[in-house]
């Protein structure tokens, strides 16, 4: 592994580390990860060679032309200095997918971001005085839904890095923490009482284990039937009574036209027609409803701030991925496409709890994603073409 690859994972490792840390934060901000972009182009540029990324990139210079429309230019500064460290970093994660021994290295980085804020979250909120059945995790830096975003980034992390990695001990350690995250879910979604933690994770759990053990019909029909009685057993025993008292059962019995995001959805719709070319410009959709908040769907939040072309170029590069994968797999059948098709679905769904493009975290992660389906394929063709 080269010099300028040590240094620039070393550097992100830090930034992802350090990401609830204000003081170490900023220095990951305005230091680590700047550094470790322009080091990045030592290992390669993926601008003109990843269509993924050239199309997200072409999609945030359009949200750059949205800002000369935006009638509340602050919010939107702010916007666009988020922007800036998205691109920033998803650069740095293609040009050093190019070293294909960095994927491993890639794919520990949400991993090493769920385990700090799973730590914050232990240090200053479970330790003062939390109770399941009012509280969620959550306060004015770390939002509940965020553990349920990157607890799905690290179960793929995890599931990728077995794949990956030759070493016996890593590829056992994988799959056992695979299983473990079936209990440990449950008690992200108590802790956090977000909805979608289960939602996601469930099928994302269930998805990976049958694509990596279901080799045959009868095999997945009896694996399913394991999974199921283990989880059950699991939950009448343990699960029930928590589940009984959290406030996770509360919210998850609200009508959905009481969630204020209801609301906000409906809003960002209107907001979207009423501005179809260019949107309200950057941030903007939350000075025009009555919460002055986010919509808290990327696929709106695009439509009502940068208008139907910011939405549609975001669609495209989801839907060229999904296209790609699915075609592939029926090609070869080859469960590694299925798997990237089966991540990037429940990716695309994920995108409907929540705004991922202004996140420099989220939006890495697909970055990554799409970089590795290509190598994938790659290897695979020049493998063929040597037998």
């Amino acid at each position: 592994m080269r010099f300028p690859c040590v240094v620039s994972i070393a550097l992100i490792y830090f930034s992802a580390f350090v990401r609830m840390y204000d003081a170490l934060n900023v220095i990951a901000l305005y230091v680590a990860l700047p550094i470790a972009f322009f080091l990045s182009f030592l290992v390669g540029n993926s601008l003109n060679k990843n269509k993924y990324l050239f199309i997200i990139v072409c999609m945030y210079l359009w949200v750059c032309f949205t800002y000369l429309f935006a009638d509340y230019v602050d919010t939107a500064n702010v916007q666009m200095k988020q922007i800036l460290g998205v691109v920033l970093l998803c650069i740095t994660v293609a040009n050093l997918t190019m070293h294909e021994k960095l994927l491993p290295w890639l794919y520990g980085i949400f991993i090493v971001f769920f385990i700090s804020i799973s730590i914050y979250a232990q240090q200053h909120i479970l330790n003062v005085a939390f109770d399941i059945s009012r509280d969620r995790l959550n306060d004015e830096k770390l939002n509940a839904n965020m553990m349920a975003y990157f607890l799905f980034y690290a179960t793929v992390s995890i599931y990728f890095i077995g794949e990956l990695v030759k070493n016996r001990v890593v590829v056992k350690a994988s799959k056992l923490i695979l299983f473990a995250l079936i209990p440990i879910s449950f008690y992200v979604a108590i802790l956090t009482a977000s909805r979608q933690v289960l939602i996601i994770q469930i099928p994302l759990l269930l998805l990976l284990m049958i694509i990596r053990y279901g080799r045959n019909v009868k095999r997945t029909v009896s694996f399913i039937v394991v999974i199921a009685v283990i989880i059950g057993i699991g939950y009448a025993y343990y699960g029930k009574d928590m589940y009984e008292r959290s406030y996770l059962k509360q919210r998850s019995e609200s009508k959905v036209e009481n969630d204020p995001r209801t609301y906000l959805m409906e809003e960002a719709i209107k907001i979207g027609f009423e501005n179809p070319l260019v949107g309200v410009g950057p941030s903007n959709f939350q000075h025009y409803n009555k919460f002055h908040h986010f919509s808290h769907n990327t696929y709106l939040e695009l439509f009502a701030n940068t208008g139907v072309l910011g939405l549609i170029l975001y669609l495209y590069a989801i839907a060229i991925f999904m296209k790609r994968q699915w075609k592939r797999y029926r090609q070869t059948r080859d469960r590694m496409y299925l798997t990237f098709f089966c991540v990037g679905l429940i990716f695309m769904v994920d995108n409907f709890f929540y705004v991922f493009y202004v996140n420099l975290w989220l939006m890495a992660f697909i970055i990554l994603l799409t970089a590795h389906s290509e190598i994938y394929y790659k290897t695979k063709l020049l493998n063929y073409g040597n037998q």
